[in-house]
């Protein structure tokens, strides 16, 4: 989790420095005012992107580790 922080953080900054928004804003008035995606809305999208991509991939290896994972996962719930 600390990890996860640290890289919020720099997402924080990152998008601070690029969208030149002042310091007194917090980040949740940037990310609302300015209507771009906050660091964990971003990383939710990018995984979800990219387990769209592995479900349609022709790939009869992902196909196999999809059906391994989806097995698991519902043994789990």
């Amino acid at each position: 989790m600390a990890s996860l922080r640290k890289l919020s953080i720099a997402y924080n900054d990152a998008m601070r420095t690029v969208l030149g928004v002042p310091r007194y804003l917090t980040a949740s008035q940037m990310f609302v005012e300015i209507d771009v995606p906050g660091p964990l809305l971003a990383l939710r999208n990018l995984m979800y992107r990219f387990i769209c991509r592995l479900i349609m991939s022709p790939s009869s290896i992902t196909v196999a580790l999809i059906v391994i994972i989806h097995v698991l996962f519902t043994l789990v719930l």
